[in-house]
């Protein structure tokens, strides 16, 4: 397995604590930090494949404190498989707050990013309050 320093994103052995390019504190930059918290730093990981697996267990565990970092990475990332993911996220989330977030995404130019949309975001003229059950459509 390849671990790397979450400031600079050089590759470290796994005893490593202090980075050997940067010297940024590995050890105590983890300590405080929970599985939420170490998945959201990997959004920022220079590897298109670790934004993405992680911005999809972010969304699967329907993590609300990920939404602003999502939705970050979405508007400024060139990847569109990123940006994808982090909009797909976004809208597993389900909240008003990620579904509001997620929706700035549905006029992008990319025909892969509009087609999430395509059966995720809830209609509001079937949508009952009180009824917990949710309706999409296009």
């Amino acid at each position: 397995m390849v671990f790397y320093c979450p400031s600079c994103w050089h590759d470290v052995q796994k005893e490593c604590y202090i980075c050997p390019a940067c010297g940024f504190d590995i050890r105590a930059f983890f300590e405080n930090k929970d599985y939420v918290d170490k998945l959201v730093v990997a959004l920022d990981h220079p590897d298109a494949a670790t934004p993405v697996r992680s911005a999809w267990i972010l969304g699967q565990r329907r993590e609300e404190r990920a939404i602003e970092p999502l939705y970050n990475l979405a508007r400024h990332s060139p990847d569109l498989y990123v940006v994808a993911a982090a909009v797909k996220a976004l809208l597993d989330i389900g909240t008003a707050e990620s579904l509001a977030r997620a929706s700035v995404f549905s006029e992008h130019p990319s025909i892969m990013i509009r087609n999430l949309f395509m059966g995720s975001m809830p209609d509001n003229s079937t949508t009952q309050p009180g009824n917990d059950e949710k309706h999409f459509r296009k």
